[in-house]
């Protein structure tokens, strides 16, 4: 086919398909300033395939499939990468926040429409995907280690990362009509219903207050220990398993209401603490959204060797949870509760100084299991 017809044959098709063309590249999470752009990229790759043009049935069923390689390349080019799927997800989500609520801002509207996008997706895959994809991908854990974490070679966590980011790709870029709301035979994950429970707690904590000016030890076992002072809930990890999660949970609503209807959360990860399971990171992914709205702020202290890995699971599982408060990890207890007590911590009559609240931090840690009963 000669040069000339070629590019007859091109401008051809841009003249009748550009506008198809631009709203496919849009529905498909291109920015409206990169529109121009992307749509000559489309159109080049046409020029370049243009002799398969004969034997094509549907020529715009062609070019959405160009435009959904084009859009998934535009996607994982540096600053146009999907957050949650990238590598600078702010742990501090103050900024998120932010960003969440301009509503009349383009690219905090833009943002939040992304990141419901790759969250409807993410639930529409198998737990163990979801679940490599928020560890690697947001929590950035080092393959070696995530490999030590779900029990498979290096390979094998690779290939099935691969094979994640492929399908998360698909369910985010497939706007074809009557598409199945299960995807791979894996039935949507659910996002847990608010606990009425937890919402009488509240109640009960904004009518009466917070009421701890001293550290008020709650529980302490050999795994876990648990205090409040002022409307800081203060909390030792050793593990997290689905057990200890369900305990979290029964003693959720009666924390929030001795922090005063909305907690603030301080977790001091031991140096001896074990990665929790599968099982038990979805438990924790639905512990964040059913005592999300109850939290004001989290401040993560882990005190060891374990402090990547706890990291990393934390703001994983933040992704798939998207609690809205800000959460922060610090190396150590008292940076932690300079934070804290900088904005968001207060005593029962007063304000809450980082020396009392690292003071009842190192207190809770030092008791003994043997002293004390479950509340």
């Amino acid at each position: 086919m000669g040069q000339t017809r070629m590019t007859n044959i091109t401008a051809i098709a841009y003249e009748h398909f550009a506008p198809y063309v631009r709203g496919k590249l849009a529905k498909l999470g291109v920015r409206e300033a990169d529109l121009p752009d992307l749509c000559h990229e489309v159109f080049l790759i046409v020029h370049d395939k243009v002799g398969m043009v004969p034997d094509v049935e549907r020529v715009d069923l062609w070019l959405r499939e160009i435009c959904r390689r084009v859009a998934a390349g535009y996607r994982r080019r540096h600053g146009h990468k999907l957050e949650v799927l990238g590598r600078n997800l702010d742990l501090d989500t103050e900024t998120t926040a932010v960003a969440n609520d301009a509503a009349d801002a383009g690219t905090g509207t833009e943002r939040r429409e992304q990141l419901a996008l790759v969250r409807k997706a993410l639930n529409r895959l198998d737990d163990e995907s979801r679940d490599l994809l928020a560890l690697h991908d947001v929590g950035e854990l080092p393959l070696t280690e995530l490999a030590r974490l779900v029990d498979h070679d290096r390979k094998t966590v690779r290939k099935r990362l691969l094979t994640a980011r492929r399908r998360v790709s698909r369910l985010v870029c497939d706007d074809a009509p009557g598409v199945a709301p299960i995807a791979y035979g894996q039935t949507p994950r659910i996002t847990p219903p608010q606990s009425p429970v937890m919402q009488v707690g509240a109640a009960n904590g904004r009518a009466h207050g917070c009421t701890a000016d001293e550290l008020d030890i709650m529980y302490v076992t050999d795994d876990r220990k648990v205090g409040v002072i002022g409307n800081v809930a203060i909390a030792t990890w050793r593990r997290a398993t689905p057990a200890i999660m369900d305990s979290v949970m029964h003693m959720a609503p009666k924390t929030v209401e001795r922090c005063g209807g909305e907690l603030v959360y301080l977790a001091l990860i031991e140096p001896d603490f074990e990665p929790p399971s599968l099982a038990a990171r979805q438990r924790i992914v639905d512990a964040l959204e059913i005592v999300g709205p109850y939290v004001s702020a989290f401040a993560l202290a882990p005190l060891g060797d374990g402090a990547s890995i706890s990291q990393a699971i934390v703001s994983g599982m933040m992704l798939l949870a998207r609690p809205r408060f800000p959460l922060r990890s610090f190396p150590g207890i008292e940076p932690a509760a300079s934070w804290l007590c900088g904005t968001y911590a207060r005593g029962a009559r007063g304000p809450l100084s980082a020396g009392q609240l690292g003071a009842a931090a190192e207190r809770l840690r030092a008791l003994r299991p043997e002293t004390f009963r479950r509340a």
